[in-house]
């Protein structure tokens, strides 16, 4: 994992090469009536992270024609302490121009995988405040130097085993860096191969349920987003300033969910979304996360899982060795005998927290459209362009 963490500070200089900007504040989160969120303690869970899909607004003709587009996103970590980190990763992904002024690009990029975000008993410690994620489209076909690079930072990520390291804050950081602007200064940008959409998603990192605030990360789908200069409600935008104003619900295909919203007449919010709620086109993006207790912590003690998460995991996961195979990438062998005992069980039986949370992973995953061996797995992408 060493080499993966060198190469990708080696290519923090590549942004001025990828358009690189200061990506615009004004981002809302906004609330899902029908998701139920909890707040991720990053003392006590390793994070996964999901960006699922984007909607940005694009004059760039080449993002809304070519089918073969890319994304590049940056992981960007920042210490308590104020040291910031950036590991690049790259993916071929699917877009669909929305009439004009957006384009949708459907992702379920894996940006943190089972990531130990705060660790003061390690030898280095890990004390991760916020992460954001700019992401930046790039052409992956044709002959410039941005798409070389792309495609080789795109092979790279493929080939690797994770796009940050368990220790994002190991001491040498420094000095990768200083080669990385030499790097990037030997590339110019052009417009022709890069967008930029100009806004990112970003989240602060809880330490205990009972402080969590609405921009901490928390689990389960969620959604971000930004304004959009002349767009009016009849076409589906809402102005940030206005999110209390309406109900906002996740719907559409599982694989790749819309975000609908109605006017919120007066009191709650229906708990199913109306007949007349209207897809949101605001520029946005839709994640996805999920907590995992750590190995050695008491998070919420035996108890049954959920029917749906059973049901799911038993649907989902294979027979014998396969399933072995599958949990094992996450849980030791005590806690991968106890998921598969549980699955074949007739009745509800209580769970330790590690592999029942798993299951709770896996159903999460399954309700949009990602499958349990990419669920499960470390890789960035599944699509390999």
């Amino acid at each position: 994992m060493r080499i993966a963490y060198v190469f990708g500070c080696a290519c923090l200089g590549l942004g001025a090469m990828f358009g690189g900007k200061v990506h615009a504040d004004g981002t809302v989160i906004v609330p899902l009536v029908n998701v139920t969120p909890t707040c991720i303690d990053a003392s006590k869970k390793t994070v996964d992270l999901w960006v699922l899909s984007a909607r940005v607004p694009s004059d760039a003709n080449w993002l809304r024609q070519t089918k073969g587009v890319g994304a590049r996103v940056d992981v960007t970590l920042r210490s308590k302490d104020g040291q910031r980190v950036s590991f690049p990763a790259a993916a071929a992904i699917d877009t669909r121009d929305l009439g004009g002024k957006v384009v949708r690009a459907s992702l379920q990029l894996h940006v943190l995988a089972d990531q130990d975000l705060w660790n003061t008993a390690a030898d280095q410690p890990i004390r991760t405040a916020d992460v954001s994620v700019p992401l930046t489209f790039i052409r992956r076909q044709g002959k410039s130097d941005a798409v070389k690079v792309f495609q080789a930072l795109l092979a790279f990520t493929k080939s690797a085993s994770g796009v940050i390291p368990a220790n994002p804050y190991v001491k040498g950081a420094e000095l990768v860096g200083q080669l990385s602007d030499s790097i990037g200064n030997a590339f110019a940008a052009d417009p022709n191969d890069i967008f930029d959409p100009n806004f990112s998603l970003a989240f602060s990192i809880a330490r205990g349920s009972s402080t969590c605030s609405p921009q901490d990360l928390h689990d389960n789908v969620g959604v971000a987003i930004a304004d959009l200069n002349g767009g009016k409600e009849k076409d589906g935008y809402v102005a940030t300033a206005d999110v209390g104003r309406y109900c906002f619900y996740k719907a559409g295909h599982d694989k790749d969910p819309d975000i609908v919203f109605a006017a919120r007449n007066s009191g709650a919010c229906p708990a199913s979304a109306p007949a007349t709620a209207t897809v949101l086109a605001n520029p946005q993006f839709i994640w996805m996360a999920y907590g995992h207790c750590k190995e050695g912590v008491r998070c919420a003690g035996d108890r049954p899982p959920p029917p749906l998460a059973l049901a799911v995991g038993r649907d989902a996961l294979p027979s014998g060795d396969k399933a072995l195979a599958l949990v094992s990438q996450r849980l030791d062998a005590k806690d991968s005998k106890a998921l598969l005992k549980a699955l074949e069980a007739k009745a509800s039986e209580p769970l330790p927290d590690r592999p029942r949370e798993l299951l709770d992973a896996l159903a999460m995953c399954r309700s949009v459209g990602i499958d349990e061996t990419h669920c499960l797995d470390k890789s960035f992408s599944s699509n390999d362009g």
